[in-house]
């Protein structure tokens, strides 16, 4: 039998979504290591644990701009989605509390929030 998806289970598992680590506080063990410089750290990241195939992923400050908006399209059993603490101008993100929303459509929604500290 192939692999579908149960969308009322779905439904229910958007009450899973989560932030990796949460708080982000000013590092984390996952973030890849600078290849070049063992004294300048890599690239800064979180991500989004147990999403759905496919949703959209969107992140706002506490004022409600826009920060960035992440698409995920993965397999049923991938649902990560990595970001980079960068905004959708390219910049680094302040520390602060920010907000998200997921959108899977035909499931449906799931707001949370996450802290970044310094």
């Amino acid at each position: 039998i192939a692999p579908a998806i149960d969308k009322a289970q779905a439904k229910s598992d958007l009450d899973k979504i989560k932030v990796v680590p949460n708080p982000y506080v000013a590092t984390n063990v996952i973030e890849p290591s600078n290849p070049i410089s063992r004294t300048e750290r890599g690239y800064r990241r979180l991500y989004f644990d147990h999403l759905p195939a496919r949703c959209t992923i969107r992140i706002y400050t506490q004022a409600g701009e826009l920060v960035r908006v992440l698409e995920h399209d993965s397999t049923m059993d991938d649902g990560k989605e990595f970001w980079d603490l960068l905004t959708k101008d390219n910049m680094e993100v302040a520390y602060g509390l920010y907000f998200f929303h997921v959108d899977a459509p035909g499931i449906g929604e799931k707001v949370g929030k996450f802290a970044i500290i310094k």
